[in-house]
C-alpha cells in the first residue's frame, strides 16, 4: 500500500515539478519513481522488509528536505516524513524496539521542519495559489494515508487479540 501510494504521489509530482521548471526535484522524482516501481515489483520476493524500509525512509527524508528547500517550509512536504515514521509501527507492530528505532529519525525531522517551516524560505518563486495547492495536497494526502495506516494497525491489533 505505501509503495503504491508513494509511486502515485511521485508520478503526480513529476509533472508538477516539470511544469514549475524545478528540474532538481523533477530528476529526483524520476529516481524516486524507479525506486518505488522496483519495490512494487520485488515485494513478493522479499522476506525481510527492513532494507526496503530503510531505502524508502532515506528517499522520503532526502526528498522532503530537498522539496522544502526549493519550495519553502510552507509547501509542507515534510508532512510525508510522518508517514514513514508511522509506517515503522505498522510494519514492525510486534517489535516495539524496531518500531521506535525506525520512527525516531523521520518523526524528529518532521517536528524540526514543522517548527522551522516559517523560516524555510523558498529558493524558487511560485504563486501563492500554487503554493496553497501543493500544501493542500501534501497535508491532505498525508492525513488520508495516516488514517488508513491507523485503521490497518487497529485491525491488526484487534485481530491478534481475538486469536
Amino acid at each position: 500500500f505505501s509503495a503504491f501510494f508513494a509511486l502515485f504521489y511521485h508520478v503526480a509530482f513529476l509533472f508538477v515539478f516539470l511544469k514549475l521548471k524545478i528540474y532538481p526535484l523533477f530528476y529526483f522524482n524520476i529516481a524516486s519513481v524507479v525506486i518505488f516501481v522496483s519495490m512494487l515489483l520485488s515485494v513478493k520476493k522479499v522476506k525481510n522488509y527492513l532494507i526496503a524500509f530503510l531505502i524508502s525512509d532515506a528517499e522520503v527524508i532526502c526528498h522532503q528536505i530537498l522539496a522544502d528547500y526549493f519550495l519553502g517550509g510552507e509547501a509542507s512536504f515534510h508532512y510525508l516524513m510522518l508517514i514513514t515514521g508511522f509506517l515503522a509501527f505498522l510494519i514492525y507492530v510486534g517489535n516495539p524496539k524496531m518500531s521506535i528505532s525506525l520512527s525516531i529519525l523521520p518523526i524528529s525531522l518532521f517536528v524540526i521542519c514543522e517548527i522551522f517551516s516559517p523560516f524555510i524560505l523558498p529558493v524558487v518563486e511560485i504563486s501563492r495559489t500554487t503554493l496553497f495547492c501543493i500544501k493542500l495536497a501534501n497535508v491532505s494526502l498525508s492525513v488520508i494515508v495516516l488514517t488508513f495506516m491507523i485503521l490497518i494497525l487497529l485491525k491488526s491489533l484487534i485481530g491478534s487479540q481475538e486469536n
